[in-house]
């Protein structure tokens, strides 16, 4: 596959680099969720479904081209379209998307056409996460990283919240590398949690078991690292104590497996608890 990029490595033996368009894009594309249709906006971690990614229109993205001393915005702070020379106005202080016409025009249709080339090319999709690469004995995975949700789950970015009755469902895309039997842990933050059993399972097997604090308070380098966990991320005593690793039980998985299941057995429908899942925990047994 052909990188879509300028090399400037001449540039370091005094030589001129090749002019190319240079393109700008927000990192979160604007869309309507499907799958929650609470989050009329996409976060990070929204569920990047085929219905969904069908909603990101090029005219609500956050977009910018580059081509010589032109720069074409749209959907940037206050700036609903912008046109602007970058070397006599490198402030971007003067639009002159009224005054020239053609040149927006021109820009606008080269920035549109690279836009549909990115939604052709398989972009805008959830992880596949990978299990046991390279022999690796521990994976992690995000509860906010689901192909897809059921519609009273709500993906906050650090977790996914609800979980207000059985049928509430995630589900993730795995490749396992390394087939065995994996030790399964849900890190969460669940205040009844001792009155609610989930099941994680596969294609083909299933484990289920009540969310116990299992007292384990390893939880891992990815999680530890996060401030978002901490009451004050400079003092190590301080991790939310609320927060547990649950252990669901031993989950065969093979090569095949592709899906990852997670969901409620028994839960009672609260909707005032704030329920959320942070991570599933998978350690390979020798």
């Amino acid at each position: 596959m052909a990188l879509d990029g300028t090399n400037i490595s001449p540039i370091f033996d005094g030589e001129d680099v090749t002019e190319n368009l240079i393109f700008f894009a927000n990192h979160s594309p604007k869309g309507t969720s499907t799958e929650n249709i609470s989050d009329a906006m996409v976060t990070a971690s929204t569920p990047l479904t085929k219905d969904f990614k069908a909603t990101f229109h090029f005219k609500d993205q956050g977009l910018a081209i580059r081509k010589g001393d032109f720069k074409y915005i749209q959907n940037q702070g206050r700036v609903r379209q912008g046109l602007y020379n970058v070397i006599n106005d490198p402030k971007e202080l003067h639009n002159l998307i009224d005054s020239l016409p053609e040149k927006t025009t021109n820009l606008q249709n080269e920035l549109k056409a690279w836009y549909q080339g990115i939604l052709q090319a398989n972009s805008f999709n959830m992880p596949e996460l990978q299990i046991g690469f390279k022999g690796r004995t521990f994976t992690q995975i995000y509860g906010a990283s689901p192909s897809s949700i059921s519609n009273s789950l709500v993906n906050k970015n650090h977790n996914l919240q609800g979980w207000n009755k059985a049928s509430d469902s995630a589900v993730y895309k795995i490749k396992v590398h390394t087939p065995g039997k994996y030790k399964v842990f849900l890190v969460n933050k669940i205040p009844d949690h001792n009155e609610v059993q989930f099941s994680v399972s596969t294609e083909k097997n299933s484990i289920s078991n009540a969310l116990t604090d299992s007292g384990n308070r390893n939880f891992e380098t990815l999680l530890e690292g996060e401030s978002a966990y901490w009451q004050d991320f400079d003092k190590p005593e301080t991790f939310k104590k609320d927060i547990i690793k649950s252990e669901i039980g031993v989950l065969q998985l093979t090569e095949s497996d592709s899906l990852l299941y997670v969901s409620p057995k028994q839960i009672q429908q609260n909707t005032h608890q704030e329920r959320q899942l942070i991570a599933i925990q998978l350690y390979r047994m020798e």
